[in-house]
This record gives C-alpha cells, structure tokens and sequence, in this order.
C-alpha cells in the first residue's frame, strides 16, 4: 500500500497471523505517529483517510513497526491466485540478445538467445496505456524478445520486452 503520514509517504504491507493482520513499515514513516491520527491509502487516484489503531515500534531500535487500522476490512483470502496472475516478485525470463551477444547452445544452425531472470514488479498506468514493469537487468538487444513464466512444468508466453529504464544518476543504487 501506498501511504502518506503527514509530510511522510513510503510503503506498507500486510503481514497476515492465524487471527490476525497487521501493517508493517519503515518506523520514519510514522516517525511521531501516535493512536487515533490519521493516515492516508492511496486508493486509485485519490487519497483514503484512516484512523491508526494501535501502533508497535520494534523495541531494538530498528527502522521497523507494525500498526492496525481501525474499520480496515481485511479481504478474507488475499493470497488466492486465479487464471494464472502474478504476484509481485515472481520470476519471469526472457530472451535475447544483449548487445549482439549470442550463445551456440545448443547447436541448431542459429545462434540462441541468452536467458535473464527478472520479478514482476507491478503494471503501471501512463497515458492510459497499462505498462508491466518487472525488475531485471536489460540491455538493448533484448528489445522484442519473449517473456515467459513457468507454472507447474508448463510454459506461458506472458509479455515481449520493449524498452528498458535506466537508472538515473541522481538516485543511488541498491
């Protein structure tokens, strides 16, 4: 999810117990939070406002704490996979041939493609044209090769790669 605490917006999850579900995130992101304030979901196009129910930071000190949402309908089975979607970081391959690199194995009389694993990231929205994003180091001349993912020993063709980000120079590397 998608939140935003006053000047503050980062990244929470669910982690589900037997009876229970709680939201973790960084502890800077709710760095002065407190029972009873708001937090905001984003949701859609447009911000969803929350009371925080309880919130526990990590006794050791570490970037970390949970909270619950009160009235934050949890939906029953979140983890049912349906018609073969993904969920973010699964892996996925793909083929090419990165700056015109090719490989000879196995020998059929054309060169094969190199093999890369990347993670589904997520599909995003730009223009009203729906982009999947997946996390994977690729180079040109991966352009137009197939991405493909594998479900109990049987292969799918689920997208063709098109173009690549690259990282800024701004921002640091992980």
């Amino acid at each position: 999810f998608l939140i935003c605490y006053g000047n503050q917006t980062g990244t929470a999850f669910l982690y589900f117990e037997e009876k229970y579900a709680v939201f973790i995130t960084a502890k800077h992101t709710l760095a002065s939070a407190r029972a009873g304030d708001r937090i905001l979901f984003k949701r859609g196009e447009e911000w969803a406002s929350f009371s925080l129910g309880a919130l526990w930071n990590d006794p050791r000190g570490f970037d970390a704490c949970a909270f619950i949402i009160d009235d934050f309908v949890v939906p029953k089975d979140s983890r049912t996979k349906t018609g073969g979607a993904l969920y973010p970081g699964e892996p996925l391959k793909f083929l090419g041939f990165p700056h015109g690199l090719v490989g000879n194995f196995p020998d059929q009389g054309f060169p094969t493609p190199l093999v890369r694993t990347a993670y589904f990231s997520g599909v995003i929205v730009i223009d009203g044209l729906k982009i999947t994003i997946l996390d994977g180091f690729n180079n040109p001349g991966f352009s137009g090769g197939p991405v493909y993912v594998t479900y109990e020993n049987e292969t799918s063709l689920f997208a063709m790669i098109s173009g690549y980000r690259q990282e800024r120079p701004s921002h640091g590397r992980v």
